[in-house]
């Protein structure tokens, strides 16, 4: 996928396996940062951050961290 990005720009829709590799990836970060893959592979590190920085993933992690606070609490 890093590959395949290239310099090309990012599209404006995404598709269900966008979302998953964008969620996927966004996990690897929080659970092992030492694999650091950002480093390596840095135009899929571009996606990622273009993926989860749209309005649409921010506004569900919001709703899913009040979900969890409130199961939680």
């Amino acid at each position: 996928m890093n590959r395949e990005l290239g310099e090309a720009p990012t599209d404006s829709t995404l598709s269900l396996g966008d979302i998953a590799a964008a969620v996927a990836l966004d996990y690897l970060a929080f659970r092992l940062p030492e694999l650091a893959w950002q480093e390596t592979y840095r135009s899929l590190a571009s996606w990622q951050q273009d993926v989860i920085t749209r309005s649409s993933f921010q506004a569900i992690n919001a709703f899913i961290s009040k979900f969890i606070q409130s199961e939680y609490v």
